[in-house]
Parts: C-alpha cells; sequence; structure tokens
C-alpha cells in the first residue's frame, strides 16, 4: 500500500554506449572510464560546467506548468518548490562522483532527472508523466515461504524476489525492537517503570507492537511519531500511538510507514496501517 507514491519512485541514469567499427580508425580502442559526452557541431560555442552556478529550470506536464513540484540536484540534501509558471533557480554544487543532474518530483507523478555536461544556456525543461493506480482495491498479501501452491503468497509468482526478501535485513525490519522504538519514541530495554523513571522516561499508556493491543511501555519524546507532530509525544502530552487516537497513528496522521515498509500487514492501497500494528510473517 503506498499513500505517498513518490516513495516509489527512483531516478535511474541512462548509461549510452556507442560502438564504432570503422575502416581506418586507430587501433587503439577507448577507454571503458570515458565518460566524455558526444561531441557535436555546436561544441565550440559550448561553456563547460564551472560550479557553483544557478540554473533556471522549468516543469511541465503535457506542455502545461507545474505549480508546487520539487525541483533538486541530485545528491544533494533540500529541494526548491516551482512557482506558479512551474519554474525555479536552484544552485547546483560540486558533489563526489561528479555527475550534475537536475530532477523534478512530484506526487503522483514519475521523478525526472536530467544530466548536465555544460552550462544550460536556456532554461531547463523537465516534463513530468502523471501516473495512474491501475487497480486501487488491490489487496497485499504476505510475501511467503516456503509454499508457492497458491496465490495467497507472493512466493507463488515473484519467487527470485522473494527469495531475495527472505534473506534481507528488511525481512525482520517491521518486528525489530529497534524499529519500534525509533518509530513511536521508546525505549524497550527500559521494561518497567522504575527503570522508565530513573532514566528519564515517561511510563505511559500505549500501542504494543505485533497487534498485542495497548500497555503501558517507556516513552523517551524522541522519536519519528513524536518529531512528526506538534500535538503528541513531548512532556505533558499524549503518546503519538496512544490507543483511539486518530487511528493510532497520532494527531498529526503520521505514521502511517506500514503502507509501503510491510504492505503484508493487508488492506487496500492507503490504508494508512501503522508500523507497529504489523504482526504475521
Amino acid at each position: 500500500m503506498y499513500t505517498n507514491l513518490f516513495r516509489r519512485f527512483e531516478i535511474t541514469p541512462l548509461f549510452l554506449l556507442f560502438f564504432l567499427a570503422m575502416a581506418g580508425c586507430s587501433s587503439t580502442p577507448p577507454s571503458d572510464d570515458d565518460d566524455t559526452p558526444p561531441a557535436d557541431d555546436d561544441d565550440a560555442d559550448s561553456q563547460p560546467l564551472q560550479l557553483p552556478i544557478n540554473v533556471s529550470v522549468q516543469v511541465l506536464q503535457d506542455g502545461v506548468p507545474i505549480e508546487g513540484a520539487m525541483v533538486l540536484q541530485g545528491g544533494v540534501e533540500g529541494s526548491v518548490p516551482t512557482d506558479e509558471n512551474g519554474r525555479a533557480n536552484l544552485e547546483l554544487v560540486e558533489i563526489p562522483g561528479g555527475e550534475i543532474w537536475v530532477i523534478a518530483a512530484q506526487e503522483g507523478h514519475r521523478s525526472i532527472g536530467l544530466r548536465l555536461y555544460e552550462h544550460p544556456e536556456e532554461t531547463v525543461l523537465l516534463e513530468l508523466v502523471e501516473v495512474a493506480i491501475d487497480n486501487p482495491g488491490f489487496n497485499y498479501a504476505p510475501a511467503g515461504t516456503k509454499d508457492r501452491g497458491t496465490t495467497e503468497y507472493c512466493s507463488h509468482c515473484h519467487i527470485t524476489f522473494v527469495d531475495q526478501f527472505k534473506n534481507s535485513a528488511h525481512r525482520e525490519s517491521a518486528r525489530d525492537p529497534q524499529v519500534h522504538d525509533l518509530f513511536a519514541g521508546t525505549a524497550a530495554a527500559w521494561n518497567t517503570e522504575g527503570l522508565c523513571s530513573e532514566n528519564g522516561g515517561r511510563w505511559l499508556n500505549g500501542t504494543v507492537p505485533g497487534g498485542g493491543g495497548s500497555g503501558f511501555r517507556c516513552y523517551i519524546g524522541n522519536g519519528f511519531l513524536p518529531d512528526a507532530s506538534e500535538d503528541c509525544g513531548a512532556e505533558g502530552q499524549p503518546t503519538c500511538d496512544e490507543p483511539g487516537m486518530d487511528s493510532d497513528l497520532g494527531p498529526s496522521s503520521q505514521g502511517a510507514c506500514a503502507d509501503c515498509h510491510a504492505p503484508a500487514t493487508g488492506g487496500v492501497l492507503g490504508g494508512g496501517e501503522s508500523l507497529l500494528h504489523a504482526e504475521g510473517i
């Protein structure tokens, strides 16, 4: 399940390999590490990138400017939103690796990037494509283990993916106590009221991970849920996973992390499941 389709998308650079076999050419093969862009008749007028520089970017969909899209440099933190004309000014800086990418992203669209080899003389145009959900009622299923004889498990079709998943650390992440602590702002090691108080925590009622209902846990005030909300998790405030509070997701409606990180909890697209609800295989 995915509440934010943007989480699904990644920028994949396209690498183009040219094989030239021409009579009379030098017998010395080109270096495999040569990343020089192909030459053209305009090379004499091009200007090499001298960073940092500012570039003008415009983001479009079907030729229409998109307001509020994110424009960023690949590998650099932070982004710039586009204005009502779909435009944004972006500063490009040197990064390890040397590749300079301008990227545009918008929720509900497939992200796109353009690699720059030289200083752009005009506005960089990035065209986004909207992504349609082909089956919003699809019911996600557990990955499965050895049983591949039924479509009840993903392993019935996705054999290789499931085998890789079974041997990965991600398989255990949704049941990892450290992940639960980081998510809810708790300390599982301080499992008594005395230990919790001695270490400066608050012994409060909250959601027990793994579908265990409610129970008292030690809350320390730092974690994803309290950091994502202004209305819970701090001193004098309720816990962000207090049972019955906004579907156990906290007042800010944050925390539907299981939609992407533990989709086998079941349900349809965008169900809003808390990571603390993940249980079973």
